[in-house]
């Protein structure tokens, strides 16, 4: 929040208008607060698995005063021809230049609302009854998910003046992989065998890693299988 008051210039000695930031007014203590940022962080931590993998390797960009902006607007580059090779250093070789273009990304809000009457606000307020973080959770656990459909790509990717949100199995440009076999206990040099056909696939593509490699819960039975047995204990889930 910000207040005006008058103040003496030192320097002129006229009263001038300065803005002063103040806390905003709230209905809830400091010790509240701290309990809902609490419960919020905790479900962020718990859900985000796909999105901490991004933040963990880095690839995060902190855009200043980012309410502020609706669009973040970068640039693409394509590449140039090759070099030439010659005996005579006077030879020109073919002159080029990169074709570029302007591309944009929507920066959208996910948000999930809740509240609390003013009644349990007195009654937190008197040390009588702790305030029910339970909508707050439930809040933060609504964010966390639709984060990461956004991120997989779950869900349909999210429009904006023309522009769209991909995730990972939405964006036009990714690398498909269609005859994927599904562990059942007993392929598992066949399961092996696609995800390096896979990984080729990506390096082919001028894709070089490090890669992560996310599977549904019904995989989980027949990864922790043993890989062959032929090879000892070792189960699927080590050998990949």
């Amino acid at each position: 929040t910000y207040v005006a008051k008058l103040v003496r210039n030192s320097r002129t000695g006229a009263m001038e208008r300065k803005a002063f930031v103040t806390n905003t007014l709230a209905a809830l203590s400091y010790d509240s607060w701290k309990m809902f940022d609490r419960e919020v962080l905790q479900v962020v931590r718990e859900r985000l698995r796909a999105v901490a993998d991004v933040r963990a390797a880095g690839l995060t960009m902190n855009l200043p005063n980012g309410m502020a902006h609706t669009l973040l607007q970068y640039q693409t580059q394509g590449d140039i021809t090759g070099a030439t090779v010659s005996m005579n250093p006077a030879r020109r070789s073919e002159t080029d230049r990169p074709e570029t273009d302007i591309a944009q990304l929507p920066l959208p809000l996910v948000h999930k609302d809740f509240d609390l009457d003013s009644r349990e606000l007195m009654a937190s307020q008197l040390g009588n009854m702790p305030l029910d973080t339970n909508g707050a959770r439930l809040a933060a656990r609504k964010v966390a998910e639709e984060l990461e459909n956004m991120l997989i790509g779950t869900v349909v990717p999210f429009k904006h003046a023309g522009n769209y949100v991909y995730g990972y199995r939405t964006l036009p440009t990714r690398y498909t992989k269609t005859d994927m076999p599904t562990p059942d206990g007993t392929n598992g040099p066949t399961v092996i065998a696609a995800i390096l056909a896979l990984r080729q696939g990506l390096l082919d593509d001028n894709h070089t890693g490090p890669f992560v490699f996310y599977v549904n819960r019904q995989w989980s039975q027949f990864l922790d299988t043993d890989f062959s047995s032929l090879k000892g204990n070792i189960t699927l889930r080590q050998r990949i």
